[in-house]
């Protein structure tokens, strides 16, 4: 329901500081491996991206839900979306959102890799 409001600017959506790190350095290590540090931040990237697909816990959404919200948005929009979406900066704006969370879910699969590589048993990914 905040996308109209999202789309002129007027409500925006901060990127949380450990996406915009992995955006800067999604492979980078600082100093040798530590279990604890490397779970740490696993734990930070599960709070800002939600659970990885390996995590016991995850269910896959339902599609009529999904279908009922996309046409509830659909109604919300307002016209000439794209331009407005362009002038005030939203277009860009997700465009850096998206890169985020991209970079964070990479940042994290490779974390797991590095935590099995380094026989953090509890942090490895799951088989």
């Amino acid at each position: 329901m905040t996308r109209p409001l999202r789309d002129l600017g007027i409500m925006r959506r901060a990127i949380p500081d450990v996406l915009a790190d992995a955006t800067v350095a999604p492979y980078g290590l600082r100093g040798p491996v530590n279990c604890a540090d490397v779970s740490a931040e696993i734990a930070r990237l599960d709070t800002a991206l939600g659970p990885d697909l390996d995590a016991d816990h995850v269910k896959p959404g339902g599609a009529a839900g999904e279908m009922l919200f996309d046409a509830f948005q659909g109604a919300l929009d307002i016209p000439f979306r794209g331009l407005v979406r362009r002038v005030s900066g939203a277009e860009s704006r997700d465009r850096a959102r998206a890169a985020a969370v991209l970079a964070g879910m990479v940042r994290r699969a490779w974390l797991k890799g590095v935590a099995y590589n380094a026989a953090c048993v509890a942090l490895a990914p799951a088989r």
